[in-house]
């Protein structure tokens, strides 16, 4: 199974759990938490949004990484009913903790962050409807196609997934075995799914 690219979503997830771990004063616990909709029903799943094509496309790659390409694809044939208020606040919450995470370091007052934020709204809540819209399709196809990590793919992957983690993040393998387990998890399942597409899906 290849490693692929995680989704932003997950990269996102991970940036905060990693924030909240190492610096207290970072996260104000206001964020909410993040609705896992792989544990949702398919017909819960289809309340939200209206399934698209995400089989047998011709998809160009362009320059593009052909794993990138594909998600983009096959989200634009899935049409969003509802956009699930709770998840979308906390993208939201997400992202402006991020942000301020980062202007903070590179010496922005309060004042200047808030005033940037503020002109940024409607950027920031596109991009959290964007994370929404990716979270509610890949279940979708997860629930479709009934993909899952078996036991064995666990166990002779795993290992695989800590090496990246540690050489991507920087943190030593006790640490990631220790606490990062779900986390890798779900990149196992994000990976398969991404296969199952580049597999079922014709890129050029």
């Amino acid at each position: 199974m290849l490693f692929l690219k995680r989704s932003v979503s997950i990269a996102l997830a991970f940036f905060i759990f990693i924030l909240c771990a190492f610096s207290f004063t970072a996260c104000s616990g206001e964020e909410g938490k993040k609705q896992d909709f792989l544990e949702s029903e398919l017909d819960e799943i289809k309340e939200y949004i209206e399934i698209g094509k995400y089989k047998g496309l011709d998809v160009f790659s362009g320059d593009e990484s052909p794993d990138r390409v594909i998600w983009k694809t096959v989200e634009k044939n899935f049409t969003l009913k509802e956009y699930p208020a709770a998840q979308v606040e906390y993208y939201r919450a997400q992202l402006e903790t991020e942000y301020r995470y980062h202007a903070r370091k590179d010496g922005k007052t309060e004042g200047e962050i808030d005033a940037i934020l503020e002109s940024s709204e409607a950027d920031i809540l596109a991009e959290a409807k964007a994370l929404t819209k990716s979270d509610l399709v890949y279940a979708a196809i997860v629930k479709l196609e009934n993909i899952s990590i078996s036991e064995d793919e666990s166990e002779k992957f795993f290992d695989k997934y800590v090496e990246k983690y540690v050489s991507v993040y920087g943190y030593n393998a006790e640490y990631v075995k220790e606490n990062m387990a779900d986390d890798i998890y779900s990149s196992m399942l994000y990976d398969k799914t991404t296969e199952f597409l580049l597999t079922n899906n014709n890129i050029k």
